[in-house]
């Protein structure tokens, strides 16, 4: 990497329940799953080191959530910035199918 470039690290959001079932969730508000939570914590330790300038996250509860648990302690940013445009695909009629 040169001296002016850019890392973007992306980090997938922690286990839901639909996750643990095994259904589609697409654009599906899905909470999660005390074990998404220890993720989002996890993911946090890992990335401990790394001084983000911004973040973002989807809008739905469940990116939103462990975006914050990632940067949860940190003093380096404000905000997590939430835009529907971070969203998954959408499964339609799908979403809570196995």
């Amino acid at each position: 990497m040169t001296e002016n470039g850019i890392n973007v690290y992306f980090v997938r959001h922690g286990q839901t329940y639909f996750n643990y079932l095994g259904r589609y969730q697409g654009w599906s508000d899905i909470d999660l799953t005390d074990k998404g939570i220890e993720d989002g914590k996890n993911a946090g330790k890992r990335l401990a080191s790394i001084h983000f300038k911004a973040a973002f996250s989807s809008d739905l509860s469940r990116a939103y959530r462990t975006g914050q648990l990632i940067l949860m302690k940190r003093s380096c940013l404000s905000r997590l910035i939430r835009d529907s445009d971070f969203r998954e695909v959408f499964f339609g009629s799908a979403e809570g199918l196995k």
